[in-house]
């Protein structure tokens, strides 16, 4: 009798550990993620989409099991708890950064990174663009300036050198350089020599800055941007490159900016809100806070509800009254420019329209040139998001009604 019951308690042990284990497997998938516009806060960006299984040519979508994988990666239960687990141990253990897009320089110096940014190499200066890839896009370029012109708006480009690019020092020291000038660099210098195109590479501009700033790029608060100051010394720059047009231009005095330093401690910005990391990740850093006499009034969504642009198009537009000059500015760019220097642009310009150009199409763009006319037009690019094809892709514009 007794072996009998010892024989039921094995196999109610073994019935409840096969229980609990399949539990444990099947449980993230129950909890799998349902919410579309889900945000990945460990990784600062959104989480994949279910995949489409038939095209909209009615074919099957071949690349189907791969993006089906991505979304199961990006969407399972327990994701973020686990992926915070991981990245607190790693660099608790091992001072190894696994936190999706950024990577450790020197000890709380972060810089941006990921499997698609060459930065490593753009450092390294391995990557420089051929001189047929160059000279392949400047007739799109001039050719975006000439309508600008004909239109009765001046072009100016203006380029950003990455962080490592200003601060070498502060990158993995075990990185070696073969040459200092980047590829961003070398295309905005032939830009130059090959015609009269208004091209800015801000990095002479800067480093000559760092002698009087203590930082000009967040350091670790946020690990892919410049910070205000790095922000005032681009908007100086982008003055004096639309000065080149019209020197009468006026541009906010520095003298007239309130300027706050706040101390910083814990985690990146975007991770703050994880009590494990911001005691894990024991960063401090500095945030520079300016306020500005008269900034313009957002006036964004009366902007979009009375232009049909798209619902995916980024874009940002002020208007003020009692602004330096009475023009108007268009900047074609990125969260350097929208993120950082409206608030000065917008004192500077009577009206002002930032559109972002991961998200600019050739009909939304025909259509702020029609309503908007602006009297500049700066395109700006930050060098890890600038590709040689934006040219290129926007061009197609200019032969739209």
């Amino acid at each position: 009798m007794k072996s009998i019951i010892d024989l039921v308690k094995k196999i109610n042990g073994k019935v409840i550990f096969v229980i609990v284990f399949f539990a444990l497997i099947a449980l993230p998938l129950i909890c799998i993620n349902t919410d579309p516009n889900r945000i990945l806060k460990t990784e600062n960006r959104g989480a994949a989409h279910f995949p489409e299984i038939i095209m909209d040519d009615n074919m099957f979508n071949t690349d189907f099991l791969a993006q089906f994988e991505t979304y199961l990666a990006d969407n399972i239960g327990f994701r973020e708890e686990a992926t915070v687990a991981n990245a607190a141990l790693k660099y608790g253990l091992f001072r190894k950064l696994e936190v999706g897009n950024f990577m450790e320089g020197q000890p709380g110096e972060i810089f941006y990174n990921t499997d698609g940014h060459t930065g490593i190499e753009t450092f390294q200066g391995i990557n420089h663009y051929s001189e047929e890839e160059m000279a392949g896009t400047l007739p799109s370029v001039l050719a975006i300036r000439d309508y600008w012109k004909e239109n009765g708006a001046e072009f100016l480009i203006l380029m950003i050198p990455d962080k490592e690019g200003i601060y070498p020092e502060r990158y993995l020291s075990t990185i070696i350089r073969q040459s200092d000038q980047s590829k961003l660099e070398l295309w905005t210098q032939y830009m130059k020599e090959s015609s009269d195109l208004n091209a800015l590479f801000l990095k002479d501009a800067l480093e000559e800055a760092k002698k009087d700033y203590d930082k000009l790029y967040y350091s670790n608060e946020d690990g892919t941007h410049w910070n205000m100051n790095g922000a005032f010394i681009g908007y100086q720059q982008m003055m004096r490159g639309l000065q080149d047009f019209d020197p009468q231009l006026k541009e906010i005095e520095q003298d007239t900016i309130s300027v706050k330093e706040i101390p910083y401690h814990g985690a990146m910005i975007h991770l703050h809100w994880s009590e494990l990391l911001n005691q894990v990740f024991n960063w401090d850093d500095i945030v520079y806070e300016y306020e500005f006499g008269f900034t313009g009034e957002d006036k964004t969504e009366d902007y979009k509800n009375a232009h049909s642009l798209g619902a995916d198009v980024q874009l940002y537009y002020y208007i003020n009254q009692e602004s330096l000059n009475d023009k108007k500015l268009l900047v074609i760019g990125d969260s350097y420019v929208y993120s950082f220097m409206m608030p000065m642009l917008s004192q500077t310009f009577k009206e002002v329209v930032f559109v972002s150009t991961a998200t600019l199409t050739q009909e939304s763009l025909r259509s702020i040139q029609n309503d908007f006319q602006p009297d500049y037009v700066v395109f700006e690019a930050v060098e890890r998001a600038f590709s040689l094809s934006d040219f290129q892709r926007l061009a197609g514009f200019m032969t739209l009604t």
